[in-house]
């Protein structure tokens, strides 16, 4: 088994890592969840609705927001499965910059309203960026290895079944 090989193994490991980091995103913010602020007493769906995607309820915006990030993964594997590496890698890798860039954005806010960047704002800032990397641009990148590594052993396969016949 050579080291390429080995590189297309890392899919699980990059989807569970991001699968955790989600579960336990959605969970940390669920369990400060305040239980006196409920929505059921709103008469309109669009009260109910706003109120559910208010900072109140922040949870059910993470859970939305990461099932969006496993559809997008879903496509990335496809577009690793069917289209070249190189074409197929830029979802991910517009995902991630896209990402990194907003998450540079805010710190650029903080320094405009505050004036100053201190050294433990500026360390939160990095691990928020990398959470944030892990929860948005893991399921993508595991699905694109996924895709890819599917790709190799359909193509090995053929080779091998070619070659006997």
């Amino acid at each position: 088994m050579n080291s390429n090989s080995r590189f297309w193994t890392l899919s699980p490991i990059v989807l569970m890592v991001s699968a955790a980091t989600q579960f336990l995103t959605i969970g940390y913010y669920w369990w400060h969840f305040e239980p006196r602020l409920s929505c059921d007493r709103l008469l309109y769906w669009g009260e109910w609705l706003d109120c559910l995607h208010g900072p109140s309820h922040i949870h059910v915006t993470m859970f939305e927001f990461a099932m969006g990030c496993w559809l997008i993964g879903g496509l990335a594997a496809l577009l690793g499965r069917y289209l070249p590496a190189y074409v197929s890698v830029l979802l991910p890798l517009i995902l991630a910059i896209v990402m990194t860039w907003f998450m540079i954005d805010q710190v650029r806010d903080h320094i405009y309203i505050y004036g100053e960047l201190t050294a433990s704002n500026f360390l939160l800032s990095i691990v928020s960026t990398a959470i944030l990397l892990v929860f948005v641009a893991g399921p993508s990148t595991g699905g694109w290895l996924a895709g890819m590594r599917r790709r190799k052993w359909l193509r090995a396969t053929r080779l091998s079944s070619a070659a006997a016949a």
